[in-house]
């Protein structure tokens, strides 16, 4: 009979993972996935319109994914048994969000920085205290690397000195269709086609497509590899809930005082 491996072995595997490798299987997966995404999907910005949705199914299956794993983020922290190993596991997030960024996987970076930013998981402010001065500030550069003032100016200059392989935080990209489509017209005033529209789109894509080139050559990490390709996670109301019984809103009144 084929042995099975339970998914709080498999948890627990992944969570134990050095931060780089675990890094490399998250990159591995959301590599394969951006890859998929083709050209006709990021047309008529169909990833938005409810009716146009079904010609970008790989556009659909990465923002899920992305919600997946910011939630398996706050999930690991917050279902950890105590109050060291929840600090632990804020380390170790810290850790792989780091190896994200030297591995320029912006796309899975920001996913773990949404993690750890849930309301649930940012509210523990004694955990967070306990967490080390210079892993925080790390964190701190990664926001500031990632955060969307002036069109998310620090993580495009970064990009475009960044070599391959590499995996785009996606939403930016995304967002700059959006302004395409919607910021200019389809014809001239004439009745023409409005080329420079067609002009920019076409680079924007042209954009996401270079970077589809050159994949990640790491080796899978099984069984740990296919449980990061749909990772359990607790929802948002359970989330928080468990937040509440951590630190509980009392501590950190009595903290503040």
């Amino acid at each position: 009979p084929t042995a099975t491996v339970s998914p709080v072995a498999l948890w627990h595997d992944a969570t134990s993972l050095r931060a780089r490798t675990l890094a490399e299987q998250l990159s591995l997966i959301d590599f394969a996935l951006y890859r998929r995404v083709r050209p006709s999907e990021l047309l008529n910005t169909a990833w938005q319109a409810r009716r146009l949705k079904y010609r970008a199914p790989t556009l659909a299956a990465l923002a899920k994914r992305s919600t997946a794993i910011s939630f398996w983020v706050a999930t690991v922290v917050l279902t950890q048994s105590t109050h060291a190993q929840r600090v632990h596991m804020l380390r170790r997030f810290i850790d792989v969000a780091l190896a994200l960024r030297e591995l320029s996987n912006f796309h899975t970076l920001m996913a773990v920085l949404a993690g750890l930013g849930t309301s649930a998981v940012h509210r523990l402010r004694r955990h967070w205290a306990a967490v080390p001065k210079r892993r925080v500030r790390a964190l701190a550069a990664l926001h500031e690397l990632m955060q969307p003032h002036a069109s998310h100016a620090a993580y495009r200059a970064v990009l475009d000195d960044t070599p391959l392989p590499a995996l785009p935080y996606v939403g930016v990209h995304l967002t700059d269709l959006t302004f395409i489509e919607q910021g200019n017209p389809d014809l001239t005033a004439d009745g023409r086609i409005f080329f420079k529209k067609r002009e920019h789109a076409h680079a924007a894509i042209e954009h996401i497509e270079r970077f589809q080139s050159t994949a990640y050559d790491f080796a899978r990490v099984e069984p740990v590899a296919t449980y990061l390709e749909q990772p359990a996670y607790l929802d948002e109301n359970l989330l928080y809930d468990r937040s509440l019984e951590v630190e509980p809103r009392e501590q950190q009144q009595q903290q503040q005082q």
